[in-house]
Formats: C-alpha cells, structure tokens, sequence
C-alpha cells in the first residue's frame, strides 16, 4: 500500500515539477530582457542630461511662482483686453 502511495506522489510530483519547467523562462532570454531594461534606462538618462543641459539655466523651480503670476497677470490682461 505504502509503495502505491509513494508511486502516486512521484507522479504528482513529476507532473508539478514539468509544468513549471514549462512556464520557466531560460536564462539567456532574461539576461537579454535585462540588457535592453538597462539600455533604455541609459538612454533616458542621456536623454535627460541632454535637456537638462539645452534647458537647464532657463528656468528653475525657484522662478515658477513669478512665471505663474506673470502668466495669471496677462491673461487677466487679455481678459479686459477682449471684454
């Protein structure tokens, strides 16, 4: 009894153990996956040192406030303008 026990439970085993080798990804194809996460992160970096350069002395966070007020000031110029 104990044997056909042990059979079943072998092949339940053996049945678990093939349908996770069916859903493994191999090694190889992840390594890739990583490589082309890793080149698109350095690439977006590149890309953002490159603004950041092109932009980067033209406005601040410091002069958000005054560049928000500018803009509030002429549409409410505009406003009367057009009323």
């Amino acid at each position: 009894m104990a044997r056909r026990e042990s059979d079943v439970e072998f092949t339940v085993l053996v049945s678990q153990v093939s349908s996770l080798a069916l859903t493994v990804v191999p090694r190889d194809e992840n390594e890739e996956r990583w490589r082309s996460i890793d080149n698109r992160a350095a690439d977006l970096r590149r890309q953002l040192g490159d603004l950041k350069k092109t932009f980067g002395g033209t406005f601040s966070l410091r002069d958000a406030p005054a560049a928000d007020a500018e803009a509030d000031r002429q549409s409410g110029e505009s406003g009367r303008r057009g009323g």
